[in-house]
């Protein structure tokens, strides 16, 4: 009847000192073969099979050398069996991640029209963000960083440092408000270029405070920043003042941010046209319409303090407007 492992070594009585040290280093260089083949996969895959073949036989000549000076023949084919099944599921386990993530990494830099030096920095990036829990997986870490890099937020020089702070930002945002990566980093570059936001850091800050108020009601702020970037900068406004303008106007009854940043586009159009019915409206409000149309059509801080008379006034119209009686509905006696 065959012996188990534990009867096996009960019945038989070895100094196995040295085969225990022979075996440890077969262990240790299988684990070396496996970090060999890790950075080649992850480089591309290229040598990865030969990786695996050299590092196994040297592994397994040198262990078994050490081994057999001690151990008889039986007993040391029970041991490699048992430690080379465990060693070799997980070995394998590690080489197909590796792989997979080698062809991710080389995805990701033909979607980027990178070099390959640059893929292979993308892929370290990769590895941080996946390792460091910001997402979860290797291909969601790959996809922040196209978004990150595709969008121009940084240059294709970033250092590694530089990319992972960014793509991380993009993950965090992104996964806690629900929202697509591109339409994330496509609202932070136009922000930038329009001067809305100084940074990437402060559009984010600004994008959070969005997220938590009113001005997604209708999940539609990284649309309304892409749309209407260009005359939010005109109207003078600069990211969290358009927000905080968008707030007000949808708890005062507008629909949505893209119906509150619309009245603000059309008011910037209507200030600088010349036309009676602007001239009027100005008129209304104590304003000489072409002071006006001049101080919006300088834009910047000319525009901003223009916008905030005007808010100021209609704002003073409102406070004295009298409040409506609601109708009797009493019997009249």
């Amino acid at each position: 009847m065959a012996l188990t492992v534990g009867e096996l070594a009960a019945t038989i009585t070895v100094d196995d000192s040295e085969a225990e040290r022979g075996l440890d280093s077969f262990q240790n260089r299988l684990r070396a073969a496996l970090a060999r083949i890790t950075q080649r996969a992850r480089a591309g895959g290229e040598d990865a099979g030969s990786a695996f073949g050299d590092g196994l036989d040297e592994a397994a000549g040198d262990g078994a050398e050490q081994a057999g000076d001690t151990l008889t023949g039986k007993l040391k084919a029970l041991a490699m069996g048992v430690i080379g099944g465990a060693l070799g599921a997980a070995l394998m386990a590690g080489l197909s991640e590796a792989i997979g993530q080698g062809q991710v990494t080389a995805k990701l830099g033909a979607q980027l029209g990178a070099t390959p030096a640059e893929a292979k920095r993308y892929g370290e990036v990769a590895g941080e963000l996946f390792s460091d829990a910001v997402t979860e997986d290797f291909q969601g870490a790959a996809e922040a960083i196209r978004a990150t890099m595709g969008s121009g937020l940084l240059p294709p020089d970033a250092t590694n440092a530089q990319i992972e702070s960014i793509s991380t930002k993009v993950a965090d945002l992104s996964s806690t408000f629900d929202q697509d990566l591109g339409g994330v980093t496509n609202a932070v570059s136009q922000m930038l270029r329009t001067g809305l936001a100084s940074s990437a850091d402060e559009a984010f800050d600004v994008l959070t405070k969005g997220f938590q108020s009113s001005a997604n009601k209708a999940d539609d702020l990284v649309d309304t920043f892409n749309e209407y970037g260009t005359q939010f900068r005109q109207a003078g406004l600069d990211g969290a003042t358009a927000v905080g303008l968008m707030n007000q106007a949808i708890q005062a009854g507008a629909r949505d941010s893209d119906i509150a940043a619309d009245a603000i586009k059309e008011f910037g159009l209507r200030a600088v046209n010349g036309s009676a019915s602007t001239a009027a409206g100005f008129q209304a409000l104590g304003l000489n319409a072409d002071e006006m149309a001049a101080k919006f059509g300088k834009g910047g801080a000319s525009a901003t303090a223009a916008l905030d008379t005007t808010l100021d006034r209609l704002r003073a119209i409102n406070r004295r407007r009298p409040h409506s009686t609601p109708p009797s509905t009493g019997s009249g006696r």
